[in-house]
């Protein structure tokens, strides 16, 4: 939106879920710490259940979104609130109704 104050982005959480063939958005990747504060997930279904893993499967963060919610912002901390360490983990999503999604996201600690 364009005023004379300048221009502002409105985004509505009730519209459209994304498509099937939209991949989760997630954004720095590689996220670096501690040049980055935070990494966004997103283009996942409103109130989807989104698990962040290990290789291996470890679920190391697991993060509710509310059903108004589209984007989350990570602070690449684990459940426990300890920041995770240099790695490669998948990123899921997981929704009752919709598809469920799958991506990676690159952590590196200086």
């Amino acid at each position: 939106l364009a005023t004379d104050k300048g221009i502002s982005i409105l985004q509505i959480p009730f519209a459209n879920n994304p498509t099937d063939a939209e991949s989760i958005y997630i954004s720095p990747n590689p996220f670096i710490f501690p040049d980055d504060d935070f990494v966004t997930i997103g283009r996942v279904p409103a109130g989807s259940i989104i698990k962040i893993m290990t290789i291996s499967g470890k679920v190391v963060k697991t993060i509710k979104l509310d059903i108004n919610k589209l984007y989350f912002k990570w602070d690449g901390t684990n459940d426990q609130g300890e920041p995770v360490g240099t790695a490669v983990y998948i990123v899921s999503a997981n929704h009752s109704s919709e598809q469920n999604k799958i991506s990676k996201i690159a952590v590196i600690r200086k």
